[in-house]
């Protein structure tokens, strides 16, 4: 609607805080069983209440890429998103190397790094936020959001059960090299979620009938640009361990290929939503991302105990 976006956005973001601060209290609250039950090893203090800030302000912080994106300011949105991973680099070594802060550490510079677009989003505001929380703003964001969070929910059980998983049956040491491999894996998740979102705008803007002809276009592209990315990591992935890895970690080369391959597989899953999305189907989009998750965790109950478990 015209003229409403300064409202409409104050709106959201009002909502969102009011939220986070209930999670934030029920977590207090009720948290500490389920916090030991997913990591024992890690003291839930100060970790939890950093990853409480770090989540709220990465909220935020989304706001101002969609924001960005909408009006079409690309190097403003690249801007943000290396001044925040230049910023995580710089802060992680020097609490890492020099403070020995651990685990708290990396958890320091991921809220600096999620704080910098969470700030930003301030400055493009400007004078212009409103405190005023429309329940109708509200209502039809929620009848729109509610099904992609439950996406969202079911894409954390597809990509986190694994780790819990692996975490009761496996060494140490091979926990870690999974952990690596999965990490430099996801350099093909961030390529796809960069380019699709670079891609997703002009379908979600065509006009009715240009739509699938958009679209056709965007999936010929992002295919071929994920193709490019990950058979360029799959080629050095050999080098990419050697490279930031004791020698012992050298296994961790092929775990390196599959998560490469299985992250390739990102783009017809982000294709796939987008064109459900955008033919207003998000009931279809989650049931798809719900059945993944639950085949995803099915599979890792019967594998990980069946090939680790003494």
């Amino acid at each position: 609607r015209e003229n409403q976006e300064d409202i409409y956005l104050s709106g959201v973001i009002i909502f969102f805080l009011i939220f986070a601060t209930a999670v934030a209290l029920l977590v207090f609250a009720f948290g500490s069983s389920l916090w030991n039950a997913l990591s024992p090893s890690v003291p839930m203090m100060p970790a939890l209440p950093l990853t409480l800030a770090i989540a709220t302000a990465g909220g935020v912080g989304s706001l101002t890429i969609v924001w960005l994106r909408s009006e079409h300011r690309v190097t403003t949105v690249v801007a943000l998103q290396l001044g925040a991973a230049i910023m995580l680099a710089a802060i992680s070594i020097l609490l890492l190397t020099e403070f020995r802060m651990g685990l708290v550490g990396i958890l320091v510079s991921l809220l600096a790094s999620a704080l910098l677009p969470a700030v930003a989003l301030i400055w493009l505001f400007g004078s212009r936020f409103r405190f005023e929380l429309r329940r109708a703003d509200i209502a039809q964001t929620l009848h729109y959001a509610l099904p992609i969070l439950i996406g969202y929910l079911a894409y954390f059980t597809l990509n986190r059960s694994g780790m819990l998983l692996l975490q009761r049956h496996v060494s140490t040491e091979e926990l870690a090299i999974f952990g690596l491999a999965q990490q430099l894996s996801m350099i093909a998740a961030i390529a796809c979620s960069s380019f699709g979102s670079a891609l997703q705008p002009a379908v979600f803007g065509a006009e009715r009938d240009d739509v699938n002809r958009i679209m056709d276009r965007a999936a010929s592209q992002l295919t071929l640009i994920m193709l490019a990315v990950c058979s360029a990591l799959m080629l050095f992935a050999v080098d990419m361990i050697d490279l930031i890895a004791p020698e012992a970690y050298a296994a961790g080369a092929t775990l390196l290929l599959v998560l490469i391959a299985a992250n390739f597989t990102n783009t017809f899953a982000l294709l796939s939503d987008t064109a459900l999305l955008c033919h207003y189907r998000p009931q279809t989009s989650v049931a798809i991302s719900v059945a993944s998750a639950v085949v995803a965790a099915g599979l890792g109950w019967l594998l990980v105990p069946h090939w680790y478990a003494e």
